[in-house]
């Protein structure tokens, strides 16, 4: 086939899968990964903040903290003072 032997041309197809599919497999590994990692973070919140426990209090403290209007060291100051 085109003047190469069965061997080269099999050479030639494993060195292109392992120069593109293999980065392409351990990109979307990563991407599957990193995915999985955000979405058990929203869980955890969402079932955190649903919890009866939870004050509203606590929950506009938390609120506070993600759009870093403050500090965690300042949450928890604020809920100390609140608990007092």
């Amino acid at each position: 086939m085109f003047g190469i032997s069965d061997m080269e041309f099999l050479t030639i197809i494993a060195g292109y899968i392992l120069i593109i599919a293999v980065p392409v497999v351990i990109v979307i590994y990563i991407i599957r990964r990193i995915r999985k990692t955000n979405n058990d973070d929203d869980i955890s919140e969402a079932s955190l903040t649903s919890s009866p426990d939870f004050t509203d209090n606590q929950r506009k403290i938390l609120k506070m903290i993600q759009q870093k209007k403050i500090t965690i060291d300042d949450g928890e100051k604020l809920l100390s003072e609140i608990h007092k």
